[in-house]
């Protein structure tokens, strides 16, 4: 057993350098080198090349005599260096691609490791038992062990690249290239068709006049783009009920904010003459339209001939132009015979980098969208249904769905969950579904209480997947405050088709969806579901992978039931309950010896989670729904007899003696 600790490590790595391609990366400056790259001996590399069989390893040889420091090569870079700029771009994918996660746990790491000017970059030439055998290694000097993995970059030498017949190449104009994959798609690709849709309710039309204006549609049918992007803290351009015919008559370039303005342009670009932008199609100050909006949004991006995504910018000002300096792309030749090719793990980090794939509302956009357009700091990327491509190398796919792909329970890198549903089980879309949820949980959102809207077009397009009926049928009830409210009833067994959402949950499915535990516990927040859905915390949540079998249930759900105040019905709840028997044990009071929680944990030491944080609370229950896994719940002293409220979830081995000696009982409870 390895005793390394895993630490959770600070990693700074901001130093490297800038998030965009600077000014200096041109296409001009190939083959340029500076005086250090001009005085290296590439006879080393030729030989390594000659004598590189695939199957044996060779030591390393350094690059350079002596190794560069950061500063030293990033001044090269910005003089025009071919090769420093390469190497640049591999520090910044590694940096890149450690900031993907706010935080990491890493085996044996040290508490914080980071680079400053004076940071010796080690570059040497390898072989390796590989079918690509000699790589030019990219690494930090006295990087620890534990991060060697993360923080090394291999580019590939050959004696030469073998050039398709492609009408595209990455010195080919951004325009060009997104062109051409989405004309590609929109033929080639059979996964990816789709009848022409009818348009959404409001749409921009970015062609048919001098300036920009808002087209009410009447049912017609069109092809349109959708845009993806975060507003950010400054002013965004929006449409009101004051200002509707203002925008329907005209909408200014110069008031639009850079990001939808270079978004109108890339729209015009692909041949398209409509573009659905949430702040101008939705009515701001009017609560029913943004509801009844929200609740068509799978159909809107699912519908889009493509979605427009400015991955790159965290603001509407940043904007979502392409870049044009392409020198981190172009494959560097120093000597016939020898090409070091400008890949160093991209796809590693460029498909969920970025301030886009941080935010709660754009996981939808981007999961819903049949195509995906991303508009990245340092270069274009597609996502389709069927491929993935990088500008880069923009006629070979990064990954490819095969057609035997839509039973695997999680998806192949540089796919998306919804991307290939053909044939789809029901274990593998539950499945799907509770991987989506816990990358959806670590996404931020500006309001808390956006949790369910946000979330609530990736289910209303799950249930049109799993049982092509998205009708609930809700019966209608008074709240308190007198308003209207949709209550959704459980299904009886036999009912027709067996689909029910209560909030965040499925019916068919709803035992193991209870399953769920936090990454670490959540601070308490204002009311935003009931405590047995993942929605009512405010951390990572995360579901076991594995598929339990059903006879090992031990529970069974008599009544679930969730009260829905808006039009959106799997939109925000305002109440919820679900009733279970099953065996049910007091916990024993002498797991509660002291205020810190503890003792607790040292009477059921095995994958015990908290939701909240703080103390558990006197008199707590163990409520087994598995036999491995059993809900704590505490006593909720306002409701009757048997209500309670959850607070963590316990993964035991059913044949410890701490849950054998416990005081089982089936009991029927009720957890609000």
């Amino acid at each position: 057993m390895d005793s390394r600790p895993v630490v959770e490590i600070v990693l700074d790595l901001s130093a490297i350098g800038p998030d965009k391609s600077a000014s200096w990366a041109e296409l001009s400056n190939v083959g340029r080198l500076c005086s250090r790259c001009q005085a290296v001996n590439w006879e080393p590399v030729q030989m390594y090349l000659t004598v590189a069989d695939g199957y044996t390893n060779f030591p390393k040889i350094p690059l350079y005599s002596t190794y560069p420091t950061l500063a030293q090569l990033r001044a090269a870079a910005h003089e025009g260096c071919h090769l420093c700029t390469l190497i640049i771009a591999c520090l910044l994918s590694a940096r890149y691609e450690s900031s993907i996660s706010e935080r990491m746990s890493v085996l044996g790491a040290p508490a914080s490791f980071s680079v400053n000017d004076k940071t010796v970059i080690s570059i040497d030439v390898e072989v390796m038992a590989h079918s690509t055998p000699v790589w030019l290694t990219v690494g930090i000097d006295q990087c620890p062990n534990a991060l060697l993995g993360m923080l090394t970059r291999y580019m590939p030498v050959k004696a030469e690249i073998v050039k398709r017949s492609c009408p595209i190449q990455f010195s080919s104009p951004a325009e060009d290239i997104a062109r051409f994959w989405l004309e590609d798609c929109c033929v080639a690709h059979e996964r990816c068709q789709s009848e022409t849709p009818l348009l959404p309710k409001r749409v921009v039309d970015v062609v048919s006049g001098l300036e920009p204006f808002l087209f009410i549609t009447q049912c017609q049918r069109g092809r349109y783009a959708a845009l993806s992007y975060c507003f950010g803290n400054g002013p965004v351009l929006t449409t009101t009920g004051e200002t509707l015919h203002e925008r329907q008559a005209s909408i200014a370039m110069s008031i639009l904010p850079q990001t939808v303005r270079d978004a109108i342009v890339w729209t015009r670009q692909l041949g398209l003459q409509y573009l659905w932008i949430d702040s101008l199609c939705i009515l701001q100050d009017s609560l029913s339209d943004w509801e009844v909006e929200l609740s068509t949004m799978a159909d809107i991006y699912r519908d889009a001939t493509v979605t427009i995504a400015a991955t790159a910018a965290s603001h509407a000002s940043s904007g979502c132009a392409p870049v044009r300096n392409k020198l981190q792309l172009a494959p560097f030749t120093p000597l016939p015979g020898i090409v070091i090719e400008a890949n160093f793990k991209r796809d590693a980090w460029i498909f969920r980098k970025g301030p886009l794939e941080k935010r709660g509302w754009t996981f939808q956009e981007i999961h819903l969208s049949r195509r995906v357009l991303r508009c990245g700091g340092e270069e274009l990327a597609w996502q389709c249904r069927s491929r993935s491509y990088l500008e880069s190398d923009p006629d070979r796919p990064v990954s490819s769905i095969t057609s035997n792909s839509d039973n695997s329970p999680r998806t192949p890198f540089g796919t998306r969950p919804l991307d290939d549903t053909r044939n789809m089980n029901s274990f593998t879309a539950f499945q799907r579904w509770y991987q989506m949820v816990g990358e959806f949980s670590t996404r931020i959102l500006t309001y808390r209480e956006d949790k369910m809207p946000a979330f609530s077009g990736i289910a209303r397009h799950f249930a049109q997947l799993l049982w092509q009926d998205e009708n609930l049928s809700p019966t209608t009830t008074k709240s308190e405050d007198n308003t209207t409210a949709a209550q959704i009833i459980a299904a009886p067994p036999d009912s027709q088709p067996p689909f029910r959402y209560f909030c965040g949950l499925w019916h068919d499915d709803f035992l193991q969806g209870l399953l769920w535990h936090c990454y670490e516990p959540g601070s308490p927040i204002a009311y935003r579901g009931p405590t047995w859905s993942w929605v009512s915390c405010e951390s990572t949540i995360i579901y076991n992978t594995h598929r339990l079998r059903t006879d090992d249930f031990c529970a069974h759900v008599l009544d679930v039931s969730v009260t829905v105040p808006g039009l959106n019905p799997y939109g925000r709840v305002s109440s919820g309950k679900v009733t279970i028997l099953g065996p049910a044990a007091p916990i024993p009071s002498s797991a509660y010896k002291d205020d810190s929680g503890t003792q607790f944990e040292m009477h059921f030491p095995n994958s015990l989670s908290w939701d909240l944080k703080g103390a558990p609370q006197l008199g707590c229950i163990l409520f087994k729904l598995h036999e491995q896994h059993y809900l704590i719940l505490a006593p909720e002293a306002r409701y009757h007899a048997g209500s309670y409220r959850r607070v963590g979830l316990l993964s035991h081995d059913p044949a410890n003696l701490a849950v054998k000696m416990l005081d089982w009982q089936e009991e029927v409870v009720t957890i609000l």
